[in-house]
């Protein structure tokens, strides 16, 4: 959900948020679950960093080892 200023989803208050989500499979079994947040609108804003396919190199070319299975590096 992409909240803000320029979305019908407006910024949320400062405070202890309790929402609740409801999911149902083609069966229809129902189940619902609530969540907790807590919304502190005093902290700066984060940047989402970009996507890997903007990256240069492309996807999956960053820096670090392989990494792996025994004795992989």
């Amino acid at each position: 959900v992409r909240i803000s200023q320029a979305s019908k989803n407006q910024p949320l208050s400062n405070g202890r948020k309790v929402f609740a989500v409801t999911a149902t499979d083609w069966l229809g079994n129902t189940v619902t679950k609530e969540f907790v947040l807590t919304v502190d609108n005093t902290l700066p804003v984060t940047v989402t960093p970009p996507s890997d396919k903007n990256k240069p190199g492309g996807p999956g070319k960053g820096v670090g080892g392989g990494g792996g299975g025994l004795g992989a590096g």
